[in-house]
């Protein structure tokens, strides 16, 4: 049997070219057609549309602003941008996802950059394509999307980068840049605090346990992160409010009261069953799991780059299926990182049977291959006919509609944010109170969210727009037995107006 060949120089550089090339095409081709906008893109939205109309750092209706809902679901580092962008090029979703573009863009070259620290060049090359072309993974559809996982995993990997390359003892400085980025991960996206303060800590147990005798390696990216993870949430509370410092504090309390939701073994199994399923990494997540911890137990003491890794990923698949509600999106950062140790176990573990001459390293060689070649085959024949062939989109069209059919000053009652960024009309929304309420009752079996909120108080809206996501929790379902009908229907919108005063 003949081993694959090594990959020589030039033509790596000129798969790494290509690569790049290709990354640019998938990260803006048809860029408002897929994904289709959606409730939390629309929510996050809002805030850098309310900077530029009016100055506030906030989400707005005709009740007048409305602090510390999305403001505080994606960061600064992704929403002015998307502000500076609206300022100078006007506001659309199209702009808004170009910013999305280029983080996209740089969280891959990030990867790409963390990897080479790790394992060797066509293993590192792997695992940017594994991260890209892996639906499982998500992050295309993540990343062509305004939310915060890929920016907020942009950050992680140089903050990993960073931490990695500062082994030495000279290399304080380093430490420090490498909380600071990891600090503005967990700004861009508050839930990988989850994950930077566990995976630190694990990080540093390994190394501990290795012979490593230098806490500081860990303690200072960790306090550097709660830091500038602190720093920011002074100036949210402090500065970008309504009220005082500890007004806003019980503020956001009382609106997130109920969005926790405590261990369920049910809950808990379902996660994991997510992560292991064939899609989400074919297969490969257990034993890269495997290979980068054998490989994080044979290092030696001055090198923890490989600790770093393993403990973050466990760090973030433990955080998802012990401790998370279990959306697909928070398994992203675990699934994400475990796309290095996957390409370090396809090219530098089986792989390595192209250096030997056995039958039996032949064999691993041409099973690593085939493994990864599958990978890449069957994710890009599921990803790229989203991305080639335009699809039409019901939320830019019935925004169209809305605009046709509703004066600007009529008051609209909708709780489908991505309609009230697409349209210049005033919107009635529900208080930030109720999207825990609704949380729980989609995935804990709680109250309506109906029964805590009256689409009649104030007065009866002149219009009614009824989405997917109001719909399925039965939001205006007896409010609009009450003398609407229906004006105009795309997909899953509808617009109902008034015709009678109940």
């Amino acid at each position: 049997m003949i081993a694959p060949p090594g990959i020589p120089p030039p033509t790596l550089r000129g798969l790494k070219v290509a690569a790049l090339a290709a990354l640019l095409v998938v990260a803006t081709l048809n860029l408002t057609s897929w994904p289709a906008t959606w409730f939390d893109e629309g929510s996050h939205l809002m805030v850098p549309k309310s900077l530029v109309l009016f100055g506030v750092y906030a989400d707005y209706d005709s009740t007048g602003f409305r602090y510390y809902g999305p403001s505080t679901g994606v960061g600064p580092t992704v929403l002015l941008p998307i502000a500076a962008v609206f300022k100078v090029f006007g506001i659309g979703l199209l702009q808004a996802r170009l910013v999305m573009a280029v983080y996209l863009v740089l969280a891959c070259l990030a990867v790409h950059a963390l990897a080479r620290r790790l394992m060797s060049e066509p293993a590192a090359l792997l695992a940017g394509v594994l991260f890209v072309a892996t639906p499982g993974v998500g992050t295309l559809e993540f990343g062509r999307q305004v939310l915060g996982e890929v920016p907020g995993f942009f950050f992680l990997c140089c903050g990993l980068s960073a931490l990695i390359g500062a082994g030495q003892p000279q290399g304080y400085g380093r430490l420090v840049l490498a909380g600071v980025l990891l600090g503005l991960a967990a700004v861009t996206k508050y839930q990988l605090l989850v994950v930077i303060v566990p995976g630190l800590a694990l990080a540093g147990v390994l190394s501990f346990a290795r012979g490593m005798r230098r806490p500081g390696v860990f303690a200072i990216p960790l306090f550097a992160a709660l830091a500038v993870f602190g720093l920011w949430q002074v100036c949210l509370l402090g500065y970008l409010g309504p009220s005082s410092f500890s007004e806003n504090v019980a503020f956001v309390r009382r609106a997130a009261s109920g969005a926790a939701l405590a261990f369920s073994p049910e809950r808990a199994e379902g996660a994991a069953r997510m992560i292991l399923e064939p899609g989400m990494l074919f297969g490969a997540l257990v034993p890269a799991v495997a290979y980068g911890l054998l490989r994080a137990i044979r290092t030696n003491e001055c090198a923890p780059g490989w600790r770093v890794l393993i403990a973050f990923v466990l760090a973030a698949l433990g955080w998802f299926v012990l401790a998370s509600v279990g959306w697909r999106r928070y398994a992203y950062p675990g699934m994400a990182l475990a796309c290095l140790p996957a390409a370090a176990f396809f090219v530098d573990g089986l792989g390595r049977g192209r250096n030997e001459r056995s039958e039996e390293g032949t064999l691993l060689s041409w099973t690593a291959l085939a493994w990864a070649g599958t990978m890449v085959a069957l994710g890009l024949g599921t990803l790229l006919p989203r991305i080639a062939i335009p699809r039409s989109q019901d939320a830019l069209t019935m925004a169209r509609l809305v605009e046709r059919e509703v004066a600007r000053d009529a008051v609209i009652a909708s709780w489908e944010p991505e309609m009230t960024f697409l349209t210049p009309q005033v919107y009635r929304v529900p208080p930030q109170e109720l999207l825990p309420v609704a949380v729980a009752h989609v995935f804990s079996g709680g109250p309506p969210p109906a029964e805590r909120y009256d689409v009649m108080a104030g007065g009866a809206p002149e219009y009614v727009l009824e989405g997917p996501f109001a719909r399925g929790i039965g939001l205006y379902t007896q409010a609009l037995s009450q003398g609407y009908e229906p004006v105009v229907t795309q997909g899953p919108y509808q617009l109902f107006r008034r015709t009678s005063i109940p």
